[in-house]
């Protein structure tokens, strides 16, 4: 078989079709020997499927022509492309230092093998290769920007600028390295500096969607939203399919209250970007500033569809059934959230709220006393226990709280006050009037409070003589 039979077809699979009389595939021909191919045939066929995007195949083909030619630097470089494209890093790297052995000082090699290394993240490994490489090019700036691309992964972002620098000898107008700068001073959190790099970028090359991006983001953190609305309306000008841009200007839109507009460039970022659970969180949090609660919920549940796991979306919907006075809805999503985060005081706290507002005050001091011991300092917790004990006549556990509530602050009048309340129900009417008083030199309007709940009380001649002081 010579390459004339090879070219005769467009399409390597017209080939193996056109042989109707031997149906097996050309694989097996060679195997059992009935296919002979010399050395330029195969690299060809190695070519076409290599130009195909079918690297199975062309690695199966260069494995042959290594056969036959073991020390074919080429073919071993192939191999470890090939490999490369199917993220067989390992089998790659193993290929590139075949290729080595034959010539140790092929700069095109050691640049990949890097790659390779880089993916396998033996960065330091990564960098010593590109060492050598600059060994042989001091001055290409192709390698130096490999290697400032791996300081950045390792977030050693000052080395990272000594080597951008260093191209800039080099290459004075080399936009990518001014955004490179750019985006090491932000990581730094030098934003002074980030923006200026940022600039410098597009001073050279204006139409650079990132570097516009970026330096938006950073007059977003120093809270200059006029600048970062421009920007992020430079990126749309430029590319209006750009998610991040409309995403990024709703989030500043939101900040400034610009509630409307939010909305509407969250919807445009949704339309390329479905799955963002995040952007479905904040057109939700949009929809309920602006009290469309339906639609809020809507978003909401879009997002847990996208990342059920994530907790905090459940309390944001549960907030919106509870407006909706729906809390039957609102409990559910609550008690969701307790289990991605069981130790959460809060949430304990606020399905306490909607189990009372249900008219399951049982429980509801159940999942109050829960959050106490989440949260054993908090004594409006012991004080929300002891108001929901005192109503419903239990009394004890009433007084329980409300001691505790006063040993954890000795000046709230409330607490004494309920304290006085439990113990008058109680038929202890010395130790209430003793909290009565506490009650009442902390605040004096609790007395008139006092006089309006329990007007009969009056009758009893001690506390006829305190209230009349």
């Amino acid at each position: 078989m010579d390459m004339d039979d090879f070219n005769e077809f467009d399409d390597f699979d017209d080939f193996e079709d056109s042989n109707p009389e031997n149906s097996k595939s050309l694989r097996e021909k060679i195997k059992d020997g009935s296919g002979k191919l010399d050395l330029e045939t195969l690299e060809n066929i190695v070519k076409f499927f290599l130009e195909e995007g079918d690297f199975e195949n062309a690695l199966f083909y260069n494995e042959m022509l290594l056969e036959k030619s073991p020390y074919d630097f080429d073919a071993w470089a192939t191999k470890g492309d090939l490999n490369y494209y199917l993220k067989r890093f390992k089998q790659a790297l193993d290929a590139y230092n075949q290729a080595l052995q034959i010539d140790p000082t092929d700069i095109d090699i050691l640049l990949q093998k890097s790659l390779v290394l880089e993916n396998l993240r033996r960065y330091d490994e990564a960098l010593a290769c590109l060492d050598m490489a600059l060994e042989q090019e001091g001055d290409n700036t192709n390698i130096m920007l490999s290697k400032a691309y791996i300081y950045e992964k390792l977030k050693q972002y000052n080395d990272a600028i000594k080597t951008l620098f260093n191209i800039l000898n080099f290459e004075p107008g080399n936009a990518t390295v001014y955004y490179e700068l750019g985006y090491c001073y932000d990581m730094l959190d030098k934003l002074d500096e980030a923006i200026y790099y940022y600039q410098k970028s597009l001073d050279f090359d204006p139409f650079n969607l990132n570097a516009w991006d970026n330096c938006g983001d950073v007059y977003k953190r120093i809270g200059n939203f006029v600048r970062a609305l421009d920007c992020y309306d430079m990126v749309i000008s430029l590319d209006k399919e750009f998610p991040e841009a409309w995403q990024n200007k709703a989030e500043v839109l939101l900040i400034i209250g610009r509630f409307v507009e939010a909305k509407e460039c969250y919807e445009q970022s949704i339309m390329f970007k479905p799955v963002n659970f995040i952007i479905w969180q904040d057109l939700g949090y949009v929809n309920r500033m602006l009290n469309e609660i339906e639609d809020a919920i809507f978003c909401y549940s879009k997002a847990i569809e996208v990342a059920p796991e994530y907790y905090d979306v459940y309390i944001d919907r549960a907030e919106c059934y509870k407006i909706l006075k729906q809390y039957k809805k609102a409990l559910r999503d609550f008690n969701k959230a307790i289990k991605f985060n069981f130790d959460d005081q809060t949430l304990w706290y606020e399905r306490a709220e909607i189990l009372y507002k249900l008219g399951r005050w049982k429980e509801s001091v159940s999942s109050y006393m829960m959050a106490s011991l989440l949260d054993p300092d908090n004594y409006e917790i012991c004080f929300k226990i002891a108001e929901i004990s005192l109503e419903h006549g239990d009394y004890e556990q009433a007084l329980r709280n409300y001691d505790n509530c006063i040993e954890l602050k000795p000046d709230f009048s409330k607490a004494y006050y309920g304290k006085a309340k439990a113990l008058f129900m109680m038929h202890k009417l010395n130790e209430g009037i003793e909290a009565l008083k506490i009650s009442f030199q902390l605040n004096p309007e609790q007395r008139k409070v006092f006089e309006s709940e329990f007007p009969g009380v009056k009758s009893l001649k001690q506390l006829l003589l305190l209230l009349k002081k």
